[in-house]
């Protein structure tokens, strides 16, 4: 692949960006990602896997490898045993349930077609009355059984899924468990909560150490663990690493990726535990940069890059194009911006004609984050009134309240 100007010269350094997706949606790291190589710089772009095999493709200038990371410390040791007192039918964990209750199905089905060839051929007059009647009592017993292990698999399946239910992490006890480690070990309790953040320390780890970069771009809040203890390695051999922390979400704030108790307060200990290692931290918007300096007692306010095009830029760009286009001033121009929306990151979609002043007829979607923190999933029912399309705009709804609460909340 060629290189144009401003990548022949020398290289300025060697960054590794560390993100725990496939890359391939994630636009904001993508650009990052060939910003700094277009600059001069040696960038290896280090994402997970979706499979066991490791993927190489180059990005611009920028390499992004893919590396494979088995997650066994995902699973906690009770999700292997038996509840041997409780549910003494249950299945043991590992799939055996799932591949029963699939075999009695075929058997089932492999039953059914049986007895439709056997109704043809006495249709056809192929067999006499004496053999019809066995082969009609033979097939009635075979269904019947299957009813009786089919009816037996259920059983232990439901069992088991009763087990899996309680092994949730959601009651007191486990929240006793909880509120245990985080007072005796503090912000380190989640290698107890959590200790399948380690799994993506003994995958990416390695490699990091291997490439030897100059600074290290860890995205969210899962890599910045593994690029603070990369950087604490290369310290105690005497090479200097600065770290950016890119935060892409608050995480005080998102919806739990998992459903037990333990995830956030976790998460929460691990991003604590790491985020005075960052030399840098950079995030997606200026409120948000606010709320991480005050969650982590930063010093100072950091730089934060948007990933939307910023409003001015948008309307002076905008003015350019029209200017050199004068035969369509008239015609408008609409901005738009494509963007994953999900429930952890309260995204709420709106559909409104005035949150795009150049173009009154649009009725494209935008969507905006409320400030307050509040869940699009807790809000009532369809995109319609409502919902705090005003927090696009509120300057005051800053302090962890309720949207249906804020003076400048609008409805849509």
């Amino acid at each position: 692949m060629g290189q144009d100007e401003t990548t022949a010269g020398p290289r300025r350094g060697r960054i590794v960006m560390l993100v725990d997706n496939r890359v391939e949606g994630d636009s904001r790291v993508q650009k990052i990602a060939r910003s700094a190589a277009e600059a001069g710089w040696d960038v290896t772009l280090l994402g997970r896997s979706p499979d066991e095999v490791e993927r190489r493709w180059q990005l611009g200038v920028a390499e992004v490898r893919l590396l494979p990371m088995p997650n066994p410390l995902d699973r906690r040791r009770h999700e292997f045993r038996r509840s041997w007192l409780r549910w003494p039918l249950a299945y043991r964990p590992g799939g055996i349930a799932e591949h029963r209750a699939q075999w009695v199905r075929a058997r089932q089905a492999d039953l059914t077609v049986r007895a439709a060839l056997l109704e043809q051929r006495a249709r056809a007059g192929e067999l006499d009355p004496g053999r019809l009647r066995r082969a009609s009592r033979g097939l009635r017993l075979r269904a019947t059984v299957a009813r009786l292990v089919g009816r037996w698999v259920w059983l232990r399946t439901k069992m088991l899924n009763r087990v899996r239910s309680g092994r949730k992490f959601r009651n007191p006890w486990d929240r006793a468990y909880t509120l245990f480690w985080q007072v005796v070990q503090g912000d380190r309790a989640w290698r107890r909560l959590e200790p399948g953040l380690w799994d993506y320390e003994l995958a990416y780890g390695p490699e990091i150490d291997r490439l030897r970069p100059d600074l290290i771009h860890a995205h969210d809040f899962r890599m910045l663990g593994v690029g603070a203890r990369a950087k604490i390695r290369a310290a105690g051999q005497g090479r200097r690493v600065a770290l950016v922390w890119d935060a892409h979400e608050f995480l005080p704030g998102i919806k739990p990726w998992r459903d037990h108790a333990r995830w956030l307060p976790a998460h929460r200990a691990h991003e604590r535990e790491y985020a005075p290692h960052a030399d840098a931290v950079l995030t997606v918007s200026d409120d948000l940069a606010e709320l991480l300096r005050r969650e982590h007692r930063l010093p100072r306010r950091r730089p934060y890059c948007s990933t939307p095009p910023r409003r001015s830029t948008a309307r002076s760009t905008t003015r350019r194009r029209r200017r050199s286009a004068p035969s369509a001033a008239s015609t408008p121009t609409c901005r738009c911006w494509s963007t994953a929306a999900r429930p952890h990151r309260s995204a709420a979609w709106t559909r409104s004609s005035t949150l795009c002043p150049d173009c009154p007829g649009c009725t494209s979607r935008w969507w905006s984050t409320p400030r307050c923190g509040t869940s699009s999933s807790s809000l009532p029912g369809p995109p319609g009134p409502g919902w705090p399309t005003g927090c696009t705009s509120c300057r005051t709804c800053r302090t962890g309240r309720s949207c249906r609460s804020c003076p400048a909340r609008t409805s849509g």
